[in-house]
């Protein structure tokens, strides 16, 4: 497992990332307040988009790890993962347990 600091905020790097990358190896792509400072930065903005699109298709894990007061350190790891899906089960609501039949 490798661990890869992006020090610049390119969608680009981060194709080629992970175009290169095994599985479990990880990519530390922003130190900071994403949420904040994308707002600011639309290139930033546009990676993030990049990087939340892969976990989407499956294609990496997001970690996040706090480094300080609003600081963050936000992390791609490489791997075949199940797509995200958003499901509800049938008589299920946002206030009610989800509860699985065997």
């Amino acid at each position: 497992m490798r661990e890869t600091l992006l020090t610049h905020t390119d969608k680009a790097a981060v194709h080629d990332w992970r175009d290169k990358a095994d599985i479990g190896d990880r990519l530390i792509y922003y130190v900071g307040d994403l949420a904040f400072d994308r707002t600011m930065d639309q290139e930033l903005s546009s990676m993030a988009d990049y990087v939340w699109t892969l976990r989407r298709e499956g294609k990496v894990t997001l970690t996040q790890q706090r480094v300080g007061p609003n600081r963050f350190r936000y992390g791609a790891v490489a791997g075949q993962f199940p797509r995200a899906r958003v499901r509800l089960e049938a008589g299920c609501n946002s206030t009610s347990p989800l509860v699985r039949s065997r």
